[in-house]
């Protein structure tokens, strides 16, 4: 009996263990494209480069490996991008992990959004072992910061709307948080991991998995049927003026053109087409303007989508800004457009265009206009950031790209929805994108302003981070020493006059209200000090520079007496004042009515820093 009771004990101890070692993983007979992105910088030593091997090694021990499981590819970064092997190319655990520590370590910069390109343009491709149906999944490693933050931030945003799930790992300290969760999907507490160090990564091992198990389908799923009576319920009666740009240059095949004009046709037997409802019109360019169809041209769909179905196929250049200049000028003119409906333009393009600074003016005048701008670039000869120039903000809901023309399909039904849903245009147009130039005819001198002390160590840190790239992008944005742009930084560090004696114990509320107040008092200083100090010579100041003070404030802040009036002089002393908060902001903040003063130039509020990171180019355009 105790020998048979021993014997029963071991057994159960061994598959308790086995069950540990396994992870217990919900990943049996589940499909996914998962593709790992190892950063192989100068910051990182090649022993613990080694460790982030061992740690894919492990990671994949949780999945089930196979041509008709789980894919795995690898990419390693510095200031290149290295493609170590495809999805196709292992389909066995072993020869997969040999391959994986069979990795070598390169010394170089941190160029994560060149990493990011490189995978969602070419990792997922079903010439490389990219499968329809399955979930697509990127997995980022990395223990420092990219050295273009907004652009990786951009190139995550793209990666999201092809439908890529990203996950960020963050190792040590020297990592940006914000930048962690402008890459991953959201919410970013799902997709955002941190270790102290690449020892530490085991200890995400089985949570990253199940994580990324919970976004596999269980079995691969068929090609989803358009809800039509959902997306025409969301189109029923919608009031709008919608102008398709389709490029019909050299670099497109007459097929491709032909898909292309079958998926303006699927999006627009999705509307409500009528002389009160929604008008269609439509415009191909090459080297010349070309209107097809004009907005009053069809009130039935019948019609409109039979003449859609017989445009013609022309070549020539990419003249891209000439069309949207005649759209602006013409097309959805007053005389021609309706005041009081949604405007919408949907430019679609497989190439760069022939003038970008022109494309640039005019994307910008047509959304300062109100219009909503969606870009669609297909294919890999496409200029992101010349999409993300024509796209409104944010560019994650109205910047596209597929594959190919055949892709198209996958979001004929999200256009429409979007197209649908955009808001009716009204005398207080929308904002628009900034267009990264200051078009001052003297020069500008900037003080950034920061509680360093009321918002944090960590929230220091992300503001800095952000305050960094606009002074990248404002000194990019002069190249006339008579308009150049000096940028300084102001911050607060301490308060000594928050000590408060044990021997003078208050009750818990007063002395809240003491810190509110202190906390105010000190902001309105620190305004106070820049006001006075900063803009003056002696500090670099110039008395011909347009001056601008932007601060930076918590949205919890209570008391701010000392602050609003320092704000209202600051505004009086010939100074533009920007305002700008991360957080919600309750309804009864002071920081309501300091927004609605007539002599703050603007106000702007984000959800979180990598909202801001993403959006700051409406941050660019108050200072401009």
């Amino acid at each position: 009996m105790f020998l048979l009771r021993t014997y029963f004990m071991l057994i159960l101890a061994l598959c308790c263990y086995s069950s540990e070692l396994t992870g217990d993983m919900p990943c049996t007979g589940k499909k996914a494209d998962i593709v790992f992105v190892l950063d192989s910088s100068a910051s990182i030593w090649e022993d613990d480069f080694n460790k982030q091997l061992k740690f894919v090694e492990k990671l994949i021990e949780n999945f089930d490996i196979g041509k008709h499981y789980v894919q795995i590819g690898v990419v390693t970064y510095n200031t290149n991008v290295y493609k170590q092997f495809d999805l196709k190319d292992y389909h066995n655990k072993e020869s997969m992990k040999t391959a994986i520590s069979n990795i070598r370590y390169n010394k170089g910069g941190t160029e994560t959004d060149k990493a990011i390109q490189y995978v969602r343009d070419t990792m997922f491709l079903d010439v490389n072992g990219g499968r329809l149906g399955v979930a697509k999944i990127m997995i980022v490693i990395t223990d420092g910061y990219s050295s273009n933050t907004h652009s990786t931030a951009m190139e995550a945003s793209m990666a999201h709307s092809q439908g890529i799930t990203m996950f960020s790992i963050g190792v040590g300290s020297g990592v940006k948080t914000i930048e962690l969760k402008a890459m991953a999907s959201k919410p970013s507490e799902k997709y955002v991991f941190k270790v102290s160090d690449y020892s530490a990564l085991d200890s995400i091992r089985n949570s990253l998995t199940e994580t990324a198990c919970d976004d596999f389908p269980s079995e691969p799923p068929h090609k989803p049927k358009p809800d039509l009576p959902l997306i025409q319920n969301d189109c029923s009666g919608k009031p709008a003026d919608v102008y398709f740009v389709l490029d019909s240059s050299s670099s497109i095949w007459l097929p491709d053109f032909k898909k292309q004009l079958s998926f303006v046709k699927d999006i627009v037997d999705q509307f409500d087409i009528g002389p009160n409802k929604t008008r269609v019109a439509v415009v191909t360019f090459s080297d010349g303007i070309h209107p097809v169809i004009p907005l009053d041209g069809f009130h039935d769909k019948k019609g409109l989508l039979e003449k859609i179905g017989t445009i013609p196929y022309l070549t020539g250049g990419t003249k891209t800004g000439s069309t949207l200049e005649y759209i602006r000028t013409r097309g959805l003119s007053p005389q021609t457009a309706r005041p009081e409906v949604a405007h919408v333009v949907i430019v679609m393009t497989d190439g760069q265009s022939m003038n970008m600074k022109k494309t640039e003016q005019e994307a910008s005048a047509l959304q300062k206009q109100g219009v909503y701008m969606f870009a669609i670039g297909i294919g890999h000869n496409v200029d992101t950031a010349e999409l993300a120039m024509i796209a409104s903000d944010p560019n994650e809901a109205f910047m596209f790209q597929v594959d190919d023309y055949s892709a198209l399909t996958s979001i004929k039904d999200i256009i429409a929805v979007k197209t649908c849903k955009v808001e009716t245009v009204t005398d207080v147009l929308r904002d628009s994108a900034a267009t990264y130039h200051c078009k001052n005819d003297k020069p500008s001198d900037i003080m950034f302003v920061l509680d360093s002390h009321g918002i944090g160590t960590k929230r220091t840190f992300e503001t800095l981070s952000v305050i960094h790239d606009l002074a990248l992008q404002l000194k990019n944005s002069k190249t006339d020493r008579k308009t150049d742009t000096h940028i300084g930084i102001l911050m607060e560090n301490c308060h000594n006059r928050m000590d408060t004696p044990l021997s003078r114990l208050e009750d818990p509320s007063t002395l809240l209200s003491k810190l509110d107040a202190q906390i105010g008092e000190s902001l309105g200083s620190l305004v106070r000090k820049m006001r006075i100090h900063s803009f003056t010579p002696g500090n670099g100041g110039r008395p011909n520079a347009k001056k601008t003070a932007v601060l930076f404030m918590d949205a919890d802040i209570h008391n701010s007496v000392s602050l609003q009036m320092e704000i209202k002089r600051t505004a009086s002393a010939n100074t533009e004042m920007i305002i700008v908060t991360v957080g919600n902001v309750h309804s009864n903040s002071p920081i309501e009515s300091m927004s609605r003063d007539p002599k703050v130039k603007g106000y702007l509020n984000f959800t979180d820093y990598a909202e801001l990171l993403l959006n700051y180019t409406r941050l660019l355009e108050l200072i401009c």
